[in-house]
């Protein structure tokens, strides 16, 4: 079957489509804005999904970006550099939306972090499930291909994800995040629960990291009074759950902090030296390459 970008009487655009993708049909290369079920306080929660040019026999594997605290699908589709990726790779990309007021400071509730999410216990878990199976709805999705990457809050909310719904995904990667956090003074409720089987994972950190410490504690740049769980302690409890079954993968980044470690900040003029052009995004690829669900 061609599944090239000639013009068809068939082809859709994708923004509206919910349907899975017949024989003939043909899919528009971009990204489209797509609303689910879910609401938040009234309105149908979105996010964006990028289809590439070209698609393999089986389907587009699926890479679910998640946005740091006080950002959006937008911005992250933007800084991360995944959508260029994704044309050059053959993957579809889908970047949910945090909860926020009027589509600013989006951020995500990852059990023991942060702000309005976490407080109102807003279902975030339930919202990434339904934006995978909207996008697998919408398109054809390899299913046995769905990964997942956090930034920030939004890795904390990849770890939480990763944890809870194991089952879904063939491969996880989180950068600049914590697998847990204290605040002083309030109750440690929230702890990640055990994956109920093994999952690659990638764990990228900045070693200049002032917001979420590689080493864990307080965050040298913000007074809030939490604590982070160290990048260790994540390692440890990846490594428990997967013994040697799957891999857990550290890849520390020299003399970076929290930004995300894209050519949209690496190619700066102001860029640390060993960090010049480094692109996670295609680290992050390299990694879920070869992982599937069995």
């Amino acid at each position: 079957m061609n599944y090239s970008l000639a013009t068809s009487a068939f082809a859709l655009l994708l923004c509206s489509c919910q349907s899975p993708m017949r024989s003939g049909e043909q899919w528009q290369h971009g990204t489209y804005k797509r609303k689910t079920d879910i609401k938040f306080n009234g309105l149908s929660r979105s996010y964006l999904l990028h289809i590439p040019e070209t698609m393999p026999p089986n389907g587009w594997p699926l890479v679910v970006v998640l946005h740091g605290a006080f950002s959006t699908a937008k911005e992250m589709e933007r800084q991360s550099g995944f959508s260029a990726l994704a044309d050059q790779e053959g993957f579809s990309v889908a970047y949910p939306n945090g909860i926020g007021l009027f589509g600013q400071l989006q951020h995500w509730n990852a059990g023991h972090c942060c702000g309005k999410a976490a407080k109102d216990n807003v279902d975030d878990v339930g919202f990434i499930s339904a934006v995978i199976d909207n996008a697998v709805q919408a398109c054809p999705i390899d299913k046995n291909r769905i990964y997942l990457i956090g930034y920030s809050n939004g890795g904390m909310m990849a770890y939480r994800y990763a944890a809870e719904q194991t089952g879904r995904l063939a491969a996880a990667a989180v950068f600049a995040a914590a697998i847990d956090s204290t605040v002083e003074g309030e109750d440690d409720a929230w702890t990640p629960p055990q994956p109920t089987r093994p999952l690659p994972i990638m764990i990228l950190h900045g070693k200049a990291d002032d917001i979420v410490p590689l080493q864990g504690g307080a965050s040298p740049a913000k007074a809030n009074g939490r604590h982070y769980a160290s990048v260790a302690a994540a390692k440890r409890f990846w490594n428990s759950n997967n013994g040697t079954t799957a891999e857990v993968r550290v890849e520390f980044l020299e003399d970076w902090g929290h930004m995300w470690p894209g050519p949209w900040f690496t190619n700066r003029e102001d860029a640390p030296e060993a960090m010049r052009g480094y692109d996670a995004a295609k680290v992050i690829w390299n990694f879920f390459r070869p992982y599937r669900l069995l």
